[in-house]
C-alpha cells in the first residue's frame, strides 16, 4: 500500500477535466468529490439507485477510474445507502484535508 502524502492526496480533491465529469441520470454533473457530496444531498432516491445498487456502484467506479482514490472507491463499493455514501465521502474529504494541512 502506498503511503498517503500531500503530493498524492491533493489530486483527489481537484477538478477533473470537462470530459471526465460524472453525468448523473438526472442531468446533474460534478467534477470533484466535493461536488458529488453536494449533489447527493439534493439527489432523488431514484437517481441515486440508478447509479448505486447491488449490481453496480457508478460513483465508486468514477472515483477509482477518474479521481484515482482507490481507498475511497473501495469503501464506497460496499455501500448501497445514500446517507452512508455521503457520510463516507465527507469523512474522506476531511481526512485528506487534515493530512494535507499537517504536511505529511
Amino acid at each position: 500500500m502506498t503511503k498517503e502524502t500531500k503530493e498524492n492526496l491533493s489530486p483527489y480533491l481537484e477538478d477533473v477535466s470537462e470530459g471526465q465529469k460524472f453525468w448523473a441520470s438526472d442531468g446533474c454533473t460534478f467534477k470533484n468529490i466535493s461536488e458529488l457530496v453536494d449533489s447527493l444531498k439534493k439527489m432523488s432516491m431514484e437517481t441515486f439507485e440508478s447509479h448505486v445498487n447491488h449490481e453496480k456502484n457508478d460513483f465508486a467506479k468514477w472515483i477509482y477510474d477518474v479521481i484515482g482514490d482507490t481507498k475511497l472507491a473501495g469503501i464506497l463499493n460496499t455501500i448501497t445507502d445514500k446517507k452512508e455514501t455521503e457520510k463516507k465521502i465527507k469523512s474522506r474529504i476531511s481526512s485528506i484535508k487534515r493530512k494535507i494541512k499537517i504536511k505529511i
